[in-house]
């Protein structure tokens, strides 16, 4: 019997072995697989201000309607399209601001909170484009022998209201040689006591050797508001790990592919240069885990990985069209459904509504 399940991905995106070094020891026990059905597909008609690509789309249902929304960073302007009709419905475009803004989130009519990523100030209005508070998230990137990310606004690094507290995630770019460093993921911002803190350490294996800078350090998240867990998604962990924000404590839990063996590194020495072209070659003909979304609907965990392209096929201009995706199930207890391969995705931009 084959457990079925549906996902909606929206827009297209877009390893020198020195033997095997981050093995994935459980792969050959995942013998089990998933039907994926296609039911519908969604084409967004942008207009001439608005750019293909957006850091942020976001599925969002008031009382009467549910939307796919969308961000045109040239004018802050949020389109609203009605998910039954496929018909922009309104444009929200009340920010009333010189600033320019490039991610957004939606929590409801009196939270709209608009992200300028080099600014790293994260404003919240309402539906009526009233300012109503503004978090700085600037500071410095090196604390006490510990890097801190560098906030980020994405699709698969969403924002997360949890009463006062803000959580934001992050990315790291560069290697640091063997010096002995921390590494943070997650930003907390306590609204009632304006105070910023971090959470959740990189793994091990990042600081053992060279990953080629920033690819395998940009993070995913999730979060289950009914167990209060924020999922974080490593790149190059073969486990996702699961923080409870009421115990303020995580651990980590195994989430692997059946179809990654090994992720290898560029160099065991992490102070090796690595050239730009020859970054993109590594990244691209070596596996990782792209991002991890929760399924509300059905409590149930969607995981994507990337799984590793011929060297060929990175010469091909359109070699992100070639890239294989696999597509890992797990359920509310993260044990392993079975996974379904996908192709043409982008992994970061996908959404969950009632069907998937």
């Amino acid at each position: 019997m084959k457990l079925k399940y549906f996902l909606y991905a929206s827009f297209l995106l877009l390893i020198s072995c020195q033997g095997k070094v981050n093995v994935n020891n459980k792969n050959e026990a995942f013998m089990k697989e998933v039907g994926v059905t296609t039911i519908d597909s969604f084409i967004i008609r942008i207009d001439s201000l608005s750019l293909p690509y957006s850091n942020t789309i976001q599925y969002y249902s008031d009382s009467l309607k549910n939307y796919l929304t969308y961000f045109n960073q040239g004018t802050n302007s949020i389109y609203f399209i009605n998910y039954e009709s496929k018909q922009t419905e309104f444009v929200w475009n009340k920010s009333r601001s010189v600033q320019s803004y490039d991610s957004y989130f939606l929590v409801n009519s009196d939270s709209i909170f608009l992200f300028n990523t080099k600014k790293k100030l994260l404003d919240r209005y309402n539906l009526d484009g009233e300012h109503i508070s503004r978090y700085d998230f600037k500071y410095d990137m090196i604390q006490d022998s510990t890097i801190l990310p560098f906030p980020y606004l994405t699709t698969s690094l969403p924002l997360i209201v949890n009463k006062d507290n803000l959580y934001l995630s992050g990315y790291h770019v560069g290697e640091f040689g063997e010096m002995p460093f921390h590494r943070k993921t997650i930003i907390r911002y306590n609204d009632s006591e304006n105070k910023i803190n971090f959470l959740v350490d990189y793994p091990a294996i990042y600081n053992s050797y060279n990953w080629g800078i920033t690819y395998y350090y940009i993070t995913s998240v999730c979060f289950n508001s009914n167990k209060n867990l924020i999922i974080v998604n490593f790149p190059l962990s073969h486990e996702l790990y699961v923080y409870d924000l009421i115990k303020e404590e995580g651990s980590y839990l195994y989430a692997s592919s059946k179809h990654i063996k090994a992720i290898e590194p560029f160099s065991r020495d992490k102070n090796d240069f690595i050239d730009s072209k020859d970054r993109l070659k590594y990244y691209l003909t070596n596996a990782s885990y792209s991002s991890v979304f929760y399924d509300k609907y059905k409590n149930i965990y969607y995981r994507i990985a990337a799984l590793p392209m011929e060297d060929k096929d990175i010469l091909n201009r359109d070699f992100w069209k070639k890239r294989k995706y696999t597509v890992i199930f797990l359920n509310e207890r993260f044990e392993y459904l079975g996974e379904r391969f996908l192709g043409g995705i982008l992994p970061e931009n996908i959404f969950i509504n009632e069907n998937g």
